[in-house]
């Protein structure tokens, strides 16, 4: 019996292969079926062959042009698509990471990568607008609102960072140029630059920076090849860099340097000195030993973090308190008319590091009007709601915001500028301390300096808003938005700073307008490096402090090698001469008891020299023009000193003038000649021995000046001037190695400056004002000796004397136009710039001629127009109210408590330091303060208040000269 599994098979077996057949027969019957219908279509197609041809090249030509215009809107899209993934973000909502990874994975240059963005970063020029007129600081706005315009549609970020001022770079750098231009004393390297360097780092000076990053895209084309993506995104980012750089913003692609400063300052957020590695580029690679550098820390809903990290030349680990303020809202800022500083600005003044990052959107013009046209139709639903259904009049509040969206929206529609363009953004201030109690008082001055146009919030979120002063790290919290017009960022000014002054010098003291930064200055760049004047006008009221301002230059550039000349008529500057650090290096003359002839008129004027000329004979030529020069000076000194000994009918008789000019002809004018010479001569005009032709009235004339200059030259004063006819000649001056020469004229009677203006002024007063004269002559020739590229100086006080007489104002004119020549620093004081001549068109004009200034407190509207117009800022634009206060009051009221706990009200002398205006010649004039607290033995012997001076200079290293 067979298997039933084996039947069953052989059965299936057999219905597949009769449905085998029929399947073949269908196939067979469906291929005839097909065969035929090819057959038809062959027909078909061999009848309208020449027709379908003729069709055929004309839909070729319509297809290739349809795939053209396929080709072009494709093209199109995908442009389209890229610029949106480069301006448009994707989603700029804050992302708060869970870890302490950096989203920074690599920089090229001065751009920053990360996994989506691309960032260029650049640093901003720095703008001085302290003491600018206020036209002058609405410009820079306008301009910078417009710069700011040109990046709608792009997301920036202002980060602000401050360096700790380069104290011992400083330091080197002056005893490097002292050193290479003389031989300065020993204390200026032992004493004098330690010293300075020590208080300058514990005033915590900084110097400024601004970086300015814009955000290039959203979107990486190439994720994990910076290069190719740089090279990528090129043309975007070259294009971006010259519209900034050519605009008032002035940027520079930031340097690797300023990259290295502004990712380490980043991540170790309030450390003083963040340690400065190679400078490079960060690959992926190195990004983790950033992330080491810092170690940042904090609690839940606390008010800071605290940043801890290895600082160079510190042993242990430093741990800095951090806290991150948060701008809410802004009132009207009335820039510059009620305050010249920006509102980023203001916190520069609070003499501690503070760091500001703005994460701003410029928002596309087209947005805006969007969005402004969904506020006011929301705005007109609403009064709509209280009017029509409520029949109430709707709320003041709506009024304002209708007329306040209108007004922008016709800004916008007006402008053509862009300074209409508005901005949407997020205000971050960072203050550190070492410990909360300083760290609290610090925001407390923070917050005070903005008042009630501004409060500045402490978010909770401290972490993860602290992260956005890192390059590349997203926006922390969207809470206390900001919109603003780009007049109004503008307006904040953050890349304010103070340029006053160089990086070389003496150190004058500190700014204390809008920022406060170390001002040191070189007194001689300006003739040797600029070829610009050397006179400094120092102006200033009583008590002003221009005594301190002057020995404070003349004693720091003398220990440094410069070779210095002081006359100081009233003997404060005297006890320079007893400084120890300058013992041996300083001469005191007192010249009221100077040998007789000291002060002739022709013995004052300085012979030239010719070794100073060039060799040869157009050296030739110049030096016999400077011997006729000074030969003219001299004759007409003598004739302005005997003009000065007459009243004024003595002096405007026209036969006063004749009798003079022929008894000066008599004598010839060399240096070696006197002024008894000149009286010899008009006694024998009025014995009619000499000039026959001369009238009866001359020789009266002549008789009555002998009788009136004899009578000058028998007094112990007046022989300084008449030496007797049979004195021996004086010796020559001679150049030695004395670096101060103070010459004093203690014991004088110096006119008061309303009898030099009313003219009351009796014979004594008048003689007083030729010694003055004719002294100020003779500290001025001693420039003449030595080499003329040797650093000298000249300091001259109590200008108002001198520059009554005509004389004086040639000796001045002459210091100012000699002093590039010879390598001078002129220093000229006086209480009121009006005593100088420097508002006419005459030839003994300074106009020109002053190289630098320094301005104290000033009072009067004459004095202190005049004053303005020294420091080149425009007069009746509010100036001259700050001239007022830069002297504090005498006393200042002190408050204290008793032994039983009761108020007590005194008055204590007031010893602050004084203020000055500062302006080098070079930078925008500044308000600085003169600090001598780096020494203090030379702060004391500047003390010019009463009682200081009880004990005179001794005089044993020579009475004259």
């Amino acid at each position: 019996m067979s298997d039933p599994r084996e039947t069953g098979t052989t059965s299936r077996w057999l219905d597949a292969m009769q449905a085998g057949e029929r399947y073949n027969l269908e196939q067979a019957e469906a291929a005839n079926a097909e065969g035929t219908k090819k057959r038809r279509r062959s027909a078909l197609e061999t009848a309208s062959g020449s027709a379908g041809r003729m069709a055929g090249s004309l839909s070729k030509v319509a297809r290739e042009n349809r795939k053209a215009e396929r080709a072009a809107q494709a093209a199109e899209r995908e442009a389209a698509r890229e610029h949106a993934k480069q301006i448009k973000p994707r989603n700029d909502k804050p992302r708060v990471e869970r870890d302490d990874k950096l989203r920074l994975k690599e920089t090229l240059g001065h751009i920053t990568f990360d996994s989506t963005e691309v960032w260029a970063w650049y640093v901003v020029a720095g703008v001085s607008l302290g003491f600018s007129p206020i036209d002058e600081i609405e410009s820079t706005i306008n301009s910078d609102a417009v710069a700011y315009a040109a990046l709608q549609g792009r997301r920036i970020r202002v980060r602000t960072s401050t360096r700790p001022y380069s104290v011992r770079q400083w330091a080197r750098d002056t005893y490097d140029d002292a050193k290479a231009a003389g031989n300065p004393v020993d204390a200026f390297g032992n004493v004098y630059l330690p010293n300075t360097q020590r208080h300058m780092q514990a005033m915590s000076f900084s110097e400024k920076f601004v970086y300015l990053g814009v955000r290039i895209s959203t979107y990486r084309s190439y994720s994990n090849d910076a290069p190719r993506e740089l090279n990528h995104l090129r043309s975007t980012i070259e294009g971006i860099g010259q519209g900034l750089a050519t605009s008032s913003l002035r940027t520079t692609p930031a340097t690797p340097e300023d990259m290295e400063w502004l990712i380490r300052r980043s991540v170790a957020l309030g450390l003083p000195m963040p340690r400065i590695g190679a400078v490079a580029n960060y690959e992926r690679e190195d990004i983790p030993e950033l992330e080491a550098m810092a170690h940042w820390t904090g609690d839940p809903m606390r008010k800071h973090i605290t940043v801890s990290g290895k600082v160079p030349g510190v042993d242990d680990e430093l741990e800095m308190k951090v806290t991150v303020l948060t701008l809410g809202r802004l009132s009207d800022q009335a820039i510059p008319q009620q305050n010249q500083t920006g509102w980023m600005q203001r916190t520069d003044k609070l003499g501690f590091p503070v760091e500001w990052v703005a994460t701003i959107d410029v928002v596309p013009e087209e947005k805006t009007q969007n969005w402004i046209r969904g506020r006011m139709d929301l705005i007109r639903d609403q009064m709509k709601h209280y009017v029509d259904e409520h029949q109430i009049e709707a709320p003041p509040s709506l009024n304002r915001q209708l007329a306040l969206g209108s007004g922008i929206q016709g800004e916008l529609e007006s402008d053509h500028g862009g300074s209409a363009i508005r901005t949407v953004g997020w205000y971050r201030v960072a203050i550190s301390a070492p410990n909360e109690k300083l760290l609290s008082d610090r925001v407390a001055k923070a917050k005070q300096v903005y008042g009630a146009r501004a409060d500045l919030v402490e978010t909770p979120n401290q972490y993860h808003c602290a992260r956005e002063f890192i390059p590349n790290e997203p926006l922390a919290t969207t809470a206390h938005r900001r919109r603003m017009s780009v007049v109004t960022l503008g307006a904040a000014i953050p890349h304010g700073t103070a340029e006053v002054g160089d990086r070389c010098g003496i150190t004058l003291g500190y700014t204390a307008g809008s920022a406060m930064r170390a001002v040191a200055w070189h007194p001689h760049w300006d003739m040797e490096l600029r070829h610009r004047s050397g006179l400094l006008i120092c102006a200033g009221g009583l008590g002003s402090g221009k005594t301190n301002v002057s020995g404070w230059i003349v004693a720091q550039s003398a220990m440094s090698g410069v070779q210095w000349s002081v006359l100081d008529p009233s003997d404060r500057l005297g006890r320079l001469c007893k400084l120890p650090e300058l013992e041996g290096h300083t001469r005191y003359i007192n010249l009221m008891k100077g040998r007789a002839g000291e002060l002739s008129p022709y013995r004052v004027v300085a012979e030239p020299r010719r070794e100073h000329f060039p060799d040869g004979q157009e050296g030739d030529v110049e030096w016999e023009r400077e011997i006729s020069d000074a030969q003219g000076t001299r004759r007409s000194l003598m004739n302005d000193i005997l003009y000065s000994f007459l009243t004024r009918a003595q002096r405007e008789n026209p036969v006063t003038d004749s009798v003079l000019t022929r008894a000066l002809e008599e004598v010839p004018p060399l240096r070696d000649s006197s002024p008894t010479q000149v009286l010899t001569a008009l006694e024998k005009i009025a014995n009619g021995e000499i000039h026959n032709d001369l009238q009866s009235e001359h020789r009266i004339k002549a008789r009555d000046l002998v009788y009136i200059y004899n009578r000058i030259a028998q007094t112990p004063t007046g022989k300084l001037i008449f030496p007797p006819a049979d004195a021996p000649p004086l010796d020559e001056f001679e150049e030695d190695d004395v670096l101060l020469t103070v010459y004093t004229l203690n014991g004088m009677a110096v006119p008061s400056e309303q009898d030099i203006a009313m003219d009351k002024i009796d014979e004594r007063t008048r003689l007083s004002m030729s010694i003055m004269t004719l002294a100020a002559w003779l500290v001025q020739s001693r420039i003449y000796l030595g080499s003329p590229s040797r650093r000298k100086g000249l300091l001259i006080d109590e200008g108002k004397t001198i520059t009554s007489l005509s004389a004086g104002k040639t000796l001045m004119t002459k210091t100012a136009t000699d002093s590039r020549k010879f390598n001078l620093r002129a220093i000229l004081c006086s209480q009121n710039v009006t005593h100088f001549d420097v508002d006419s068109s005459s030839v003994d004009s300074l106009s020109n001629l002053v190289g630098a200034a320094l301005i104290g407190h000033t009072e009067g509207e004459i004095e202190a127009a005049a004053a303005l117009k020294i420091l080149r800022a425009p007069v009746g634009q509010g100036y001259e109210a700050i001239l007022k206060t830069l002297r504090p009051p005498k006393q200042r009221e002190q408050i204290t408590r008793d032994l039983d706990g009761k108020m007590v009200s005194s008055t204590a002398e007031d010893d602050s330091p004084r203020h000055f205006i500062f302006w080098d010649g070079r930078h925008s004039p500044e308000r600085i303060v003169i600090d001598l607290s780096s020494f203090p033995a030379l702060k004391a012997a500047l003390d010019s208040r009463p009682g200081a001076y009880d004990t005179p200079v001794g005089e044993k290293e020579g009475d004259a000269a």
